[in-house]
């Protein structure tokens, strides 16, 4: 066994009824495949849990996304309806705009408050933001999504390794047995 899989193994030990820690080289091939099977189902789940937390990230890069989209929306009407003297008028009630609903897809609507935006907080409540606050929030909400991200992907390597090593010291007790039996 390599300096790191002893490390790994050391970690991965299983507990008794008196918790005292037991090196997993100590424990019978039953109890190993235990903890083996253990050891896969907690890697799928952290798996699957990374791939949510993935799936939040996407969402709320979209939704970061649509508000910068919303803005340049605004600057471009501004922009094009430049008045003869130079002079540019703000957005406003009851103008006609187009509103992304995909990179692809837009309707028509009528701008309310163009200084603000709807965001969705969760639960069927929605907030009135500025642009700014807007992005500040998804900007908060995708850093604490990819923090958790990044603690969930260091727990799945390191139980990948645990998992890995189990199954080393479990082939080689299952051989072990086997090459005695053949005696």
């Amino acid at each position: 066994m390599t300096d790191t899989a002893a490390a790994v193994a050391t970690a991965a030990t299983a507990s008794t009824a008196g918790n005292q820690p037991i090196p997993i080289t100590a424990l019978p091939a039953q109890s190993l495949q235990q903890v083996a099977e253990a050891l896969a189902r907690e890697v799928e789940r952290l798996s699957q849990a990374l791939q949510q937390l993935s799936q939040a990230s996407q969402r709320w890069s979209l939704c970061r996304a649509t508000v910068e989209k919303w803005e340049r929306q605004v600057r471009a009407v501004q922009d094009s309806s430049e008045e003869a003297d130079g002079s540019v008028p703000r957005l406003a009630d009851g103008d006609e705009v187009l509103l992304p609903l995909t990179g692809s897809v837009f309707v028509s609507g009528q701008v309310c408050e163009p200084e603000t935006c709807l965001v969705d907080i969760g639960t069927g409540y929605s907030v009135q933001k500025t642009p700014a606050e807007a992005r500040a929030y998804f900007d908060g909400k995708l850093k604490v999504v990819n923090e958790h991200a990044r603690q969930a992907s260091a727990a799945l390597e390191e139980k990948r390794k645990q998992w890995e090593v189990v199954k080393q010291v479990l082939a080689a007790k299952l051989q072990g047995s086997g090459a005695a039996r053949d005696r």
